[in-house]
């Protein structure tokens, strides 16, 4: 009796020390998930620049996003600051990225190489902030840009990033988590 129950002590110490283990390696997976992807995308927006007097070619909806911006590549041995158009979107539960660059940027259907995919993206919205005239609301969000044609040749002051992760279940029983992101990416002028 004493053997079963310190057999049964220490199977159930084990079993407690795996799914604690389990849930902790889960939510790391998506935490480092997350700060990856979200720090690509503000390197991106914070390279973001307006290409034309008439039209920046920022385009943004809630879950998709297109613009002009600089990615470093190397070429001849040497680091290069080339041109490109950065596309983000959320398809089903998948978030993906895809980049052309050089002179291909500009032409419309452009072979476009994916750069990122996140899995298991449960939302993924953006909004877009700009400065207004008036001096008791200084700024205001809209969830499509260029909300209209005086923003069409502005870079947003902002884009603030809502993710939204699944985090999987580690027991049968236990339902998925939804585990949110946010962040507010400032776009240099």
């Amino acid at each position: 009796a004493i053997f079963s129950l310190v057999s049964l002590t220490l199977y159930s110490a084990f079993q407690t020390g795996f799914t604690s283990y389990n849930k902790i390696n889960n939510s790391l997976d998506v935490y480092q998930k997350s700060r990856i992807v979200l720090s690509r995308m503000e390197l991106d927006l914070k390279n973001a620049f307006a290409y034309a007097k008439a039209d920046s070619w920022f385009r943004g909806v809630d879950n998709e996003l297109d613009f002009m911006s600089v990615a470093d590549s190397f070429g001849d041995g040497k680091p290069l600051a080339n041109i490109c158009k950065v596309r983000y979107e959320l398809s089903g539960e998948k978030l993906n990225s895809s980049i052309s660059s050089g002179i291909d940027a500009l032409k419309e259907g452009a072979d476009k190489q994916i750069t990122l995919a996140l899995d298991n993206v449960a939302g993924f919205q953006l909004e877009y902030v700009y400065a207004t005239k008036d001096p008791d609301a200084p700024y205001a969000s809209v969830k499509i840009w260029p909300a209209s044609d005086d923003h069409k040749p502005n870079l947003p002051a902002a884009v603030k990033i809502k993710l939204s992760l699944i985090e999987k279940a580690v027991k049968s029983t236990e339902k998925a988590g939804i585990v949110e992101f946010n962040k507010t990416v400032y776009l240099t002028r």
